[in-house]
C-alpha cells in the first residue's frame, strides 16, 4: 500500500514538474531564436516571403511611425509584444494603419498588405504558446514513459488514456463548454488549450509506439520460441501416458536433452532476465524432477499455461 502511494505521488509530482518546465523550455526557446535567428521567425510568421522585419523595423518606424506612433505601443520595445497587442487590437489598429496611405503604399511596393500585416502579428503572436505546447508535448511523451516503468500497469495507463479522449472529445465538440463548466473561466484556457492537447497527442503517440513494440515484441518471442512447439507433441503423447498411472509414488528424473531436446537447448542458450522469460525457464527446469507421475503432468500443466499461444 505504501508503495502504490509512493508512486502516484510520484506521478503526480513529475507531472508538475513537467508542466512547469515545459513553460521555461518554451521562453527559453523562443528567446535564444529570437536572439540568434530571427530570420527564420520572421520566415515562419509570413510564411517563407520574407527573411526580414519589413512591417516593424526601425526604417518604417521613422518613416512611417509604426509601430512607435500606434496607440498603446510606446512603450512596447519587444516584437511579440507589439504583434500581440496588434493581435488583440486588430479592428481599432486595421482602422487607424488605413488612414496612413503612406505606410500602405510601402506595403504594397513590398508585395503585401494589411492583410498580411495581420497575418504576420497573429503567427508571430501565437509562436511562443506554439513552442511552449510543442515542448510539453515532448515532455509529457517523456511522462508517460517514466510513467509506464514506474507503475508496470499498462490497463490502468490505458484506461486513463481513454477517460482522457472522452474528455477532450467533449471539449473540443462542444466548443469547450465542459471545461468552462467543470473548471471555470479564469483556467479553462489553460486547460482546455495548454495541457488537454498536447497531453492527449503525447498519449495517442506512447499508445501506437507501445502497441508496435509489442507486436513487435510478440514476434520476436514467438520466432525463438518457434522450436519449443516441436516438441509439444512428444510432451502430450508422454502426459497421455502417464494420466493413466497417476497413482504410482516412485520418483524419477527426466532427461530432457533426450525427452524434450528443443526445450533443452533453449535452457542452455542463455541466462534471461524478463519476467515472463524468468517462469518459463523455471516451468522447463521444473520438468526435469524428481517427479511422481501425478506432480510431472502437474508441472506439464505449468509449463502449457506459461508457453504463449503461438
Amino acid at each position: 500500500m505504501c508503495k502504490t502511494i509512493a508512486k502516484a505521488v510520484t506521478a503526480v509530482g513529475l507531472f508538475l514538474l513537467v508542466f512547469l518546465l515545459s513553460d521555461l523550455l518554451g521562453k527559453n526557446l523562443y528567446q535564444w531564436l529570437e536572439r540568434e535567428h530571427t530570420e527564420l521567425l520572421y520566415q515562419y510568421a509570413t510564411d517563407g516571403q520574407f527573411s526580414d522585419n519589413i512591417y516593424f523595423s526601425e526604417e518604417t518606424d521613422k518613416r512611417f511611425g509604426i509601430p512607435g506612433s500606434l496607440p498603446g505601443l510606446v512603450e512596447e520595445k519587444s516584437l511579440s509584444g507589439i504583434a500581440d497587442y496588434l493581435t488583440k487590437e486588430q479592428w481599432e489598429m486595421a482602422e487607424i494603419l488605413e488612414d496612413n496611405t503612406a505606410y500602405l503604399e510601402y506595403l504594397q511596393q513590398q508585395g503585401t498588405s494589411l492583410s498580411g500585416l495581420f497575418n504576420f502579428s497573429e503567427r508571430f503572436a501565437g509562436l511562443r504558446d506554439g513552442l511552449t505546447y510543442a515542448c510539453r508535448y515532448l515532455l509529457f511523451l517523456l511522462w508517460l514513459v517514466a510513467l509506464h516503468f514506474l507503475m508496470r500497469c499498462r490497463p490502468a495507463l490505458y484506461f486513463a488514456m481513454g477517460l482522457l479522449c472522452i474528455f477532450a472529445t467533449c471539449i473540443k465538440l462542444s466548443g469547450k463548454l465542459p471545461s468552462v463548466v467543470l473548471l471555470g473561466s479564469p483556467i479553462h484556457h489553460l486547460i482546455a488549450d495548454g495541457l488537454v492537447p498536447p497531453l492527449l497527442e503525447s498519449m495517442l503517440t506512447f499508445l501506437i509506439f507501445d502497441i508496435t513494440i509489442t507486436a513487435l515484441e510478440k514476434v520476436r518471442l514467438n520466432r525463438k520460441l518457434e522450436p519449443l512447439y516441436q516438441d509439444l507433441p512428444a510432451l502430450h503423447c508422454l502426459a497421455v501416458r502417464l494420466a493413466q498411472n497417476t497413482d504410482s509414488v516412485s520418483l524419477y528424473r527426466s532427461d530432457l536433452s533426450r525427452l524434450l531436446p528443443h526445450f533443452s537447448a533453449y535452457l542452455q542458450s542463455g541466462k534471461r532476465t524478463g519476467k515472463k522469460a524468468k517462469r518459463l525457464n523455471q516451468a522447463i527446469e521444473c520438468l526435469s524432477g524428481p517427479h511422481t507421475n501425478r506432480s510431472f503432468l502437474e508441472a506439464v500443466v505449468e509449463l502449457q499455461t506459461v508457453l504463449p499461444d503461438r
